[in-house]
């Protein structure tokens, strides 16, 4: 996602603003191997077949994954600070349903969200993230943290910083994938 005010960056510069409608974004999806659009499932959640209160794991699986929920900033942001996440239900971030970021309220322009819906229509197929999928995207954004200001480089890690990052992104790895 890029803002349409020319500056690259996670889409975010429209949050420091007071109040209101977003700039208008152009949205960059990613593609399936097949050409089609492919959605990142990043939140999601189940029930135990055998639990012992399963209409009471309903009701906060419920709440949880909830249009309510959904319309708050900090359930479409909690995976990381690069990631933006749109919600599946259609009234969220509308002027009638905006999002709340903080003590503010937040909705997209008209222009956004046609282009949303749009692109939401082009999804194909789905990917459901994983620990292992998260502990990559980690590994990438910490590699390469340096501090972006209107499309300038700031600062960055040093190669040796890089390395331990590396080194101890394997390790993590390692025991995901022997669990």
């Amino acid at each position: 996602m890029v803002p349409s005010n020319g500056r690259v960056g996670m889409g975010f510069d429209s949050f420091d603003r007071e109040e209101g409608v977003s700039d208008d974004w152009t949205f960059v999806p990613t593609y399936s191997l097949q050409g089609g659009v492919t959605a990142v499932i990043r939140q999601y959640g189940a029930i135990n077949a055998n639990t012992k209160r399963p209409e009471d794991a309903f009701f906060v699986l419920d709440y949880l994954l909830g249009e309510g929920a959904q319309a708050s900033y900090s359930a479409t942001t909690q995976i990381g600070a690069d990631t933006f996440a749109f919600p599946v239900y259609g009234n969220c971030m509308t002027e009638g349903s905006p999002a709340r970021i903080n003590s503010k309220q937040w909705f997209m322009s008209p222009t956004t969200r046609e282009s949303f819906l749009t692109l939401r229509e082009s999804i194909t197929q789905a990917e459901f993230q994983n620990a292992v999928d998260m502990e990559f995207s980690s590994l990438f954004r910490t590699c390469v943290k340096g501090v972006w200001e209107r499309g300038e480089q700031i600062s960055s890690m040093t190669d040796d910083e890089i390395r331990d990052a590396v080194h101890e992104g394997y390790q993590k790895l390692q025991m995901l994938l022997s669990e």
